[in-house]
């Protein structure tokens, strides 16, 4: 099992080779855990916003998209 510093370093690289970053689904289906991922957040290692998605002219209301690509250093 990998250590906590190697599950944030592979976070960040994945979120490094995604041009518009990745969705939490998108993370958790790579085996991230959600305290991962809030912790590169509440880091500023990477960034988090919600979007609205629609589908078939029909709004979804608001999806979120809470891993987005890491931020500048």
């Amino acid at each position: 099992m990998p250590t906590h510093k190697q599950q944030r370093r592979r976070a960040l690289e994945l979120l490094e080779a995604s041009i518009d970053g990745c969705t939490e689904a998108i993370m958790l289906a790579y085996g991230f855990k959600t305290e991962v991922l809030v912790e590169l957040v509440n880091a500023e290692l990477a960034t988090s916003t919600i979007e609205r998605m629609v589908i078939g002219g029909r709004g979804l209301g608001r999806c979120g998209t809470t891993t987005s690509r890491p931020c500048a250093a």
